[in-house]
């Protein structure tokens, strides 16, 4: 069951897996990242068949994501590297303050993803 999957791929895989039935645009702003992006993470996941998409009926415009059954199991042969990475990665943070510190870690993620966002319209005002 070999796929070729990026962080980004499996993150986005994890992500829909939290919410199943969950609208692509959802996944972005959950992600912190452009709609484009997300876009191209949910083709690589459609063709690995991890993932379908259906149009969502109270809008036309929007696509619902659902993972498969093969996705599940991948999910299943994955979920225990992301433990050992978690637990690594909070390796000496007192049990009592993780969820604090993960909360500082997405806000710190979350201003640099604003900053970028500036930084890019400020280099598109300037150039374009």
């Amino acid at each position: 069951m070999g796929l070729d999957l990026s962080a980004g791929d499996i993150r986005a895989l994890m992500s829909i897996a939290r919410a199943d039935g969950v609208r692509q645009c959802e996944i972005a702003k959950a992600m912190n990242v452009e709609p484009m992006t997300i876009s191209a993470y949910l083709d690589r996941l459609e063709r690995n068949s991890l993932v379908h998409r259906k149009q969502d009926p109270m809008d036309r415009r929007a696509r619902i994501v659902f993972v498969s059954e093969r996705a599940r199991e991948v999910i299943n042969r994955v979920r225990p590297m992301l433990d050992m990475v978690y637990e690594e990665a909070m390796n000496g943070v007192d049990p009592s303050q993780r969820e604090s510190t993960e909360s500082a870690l997405e806000m710190a993620r979350s201003n640099l993803s604003l900053r970028r966002t500036r930084d890019v319209g400020a280099a598109n005002s300037a150039f374009g």
